[in-house]
């Protein structure tokens, strides 16, 4: 549930950048997504939201780091484009901080 929250706070607040409500007009065309370790929870909330699962690209992590994004992957990836960027690094049944 706090995926599906997070990311329709993150799709409205994309929406007022480029002028549209999506919650009242419907997301109109792709939203690109950017994210390192995405769960199956977050993947299914996007869907929901309507922000497609072929819009998710993948950022390289760190060697011998599962969390640490490749600073240098995510700066070729970004370029010019308007972003959601999402990081998951909180599972329920590991997480200690929920």
């Amino acid at each position: 549930m706090s995926n599906f929250t997070c990311l329709t706070g993150a799709r409205q607040w994309l929406g007022k950048t480029i002028g549209k409500d999506f919650a009242k007009e419907g997301v109109s065309g792709s939203i690109p997504v950017l994210t390192a370790t995405p769960n199956y929870f977050a993947l299914k909330s996007l869907s929901l939201l309507v922000i497609i699962s072929n819009n998710v690209n993948i950022i390289k992590v760190l060697d011998g780091n599962r969390e640490a994004v490749d600073i240098g992957d995510l700066e070729n990836k970004n370029g010019s484009i308007k972003w959601i960027a999402l990081y998951f690094n909180c599972q329920w049944r590991n997480c200690k901080h929920c």
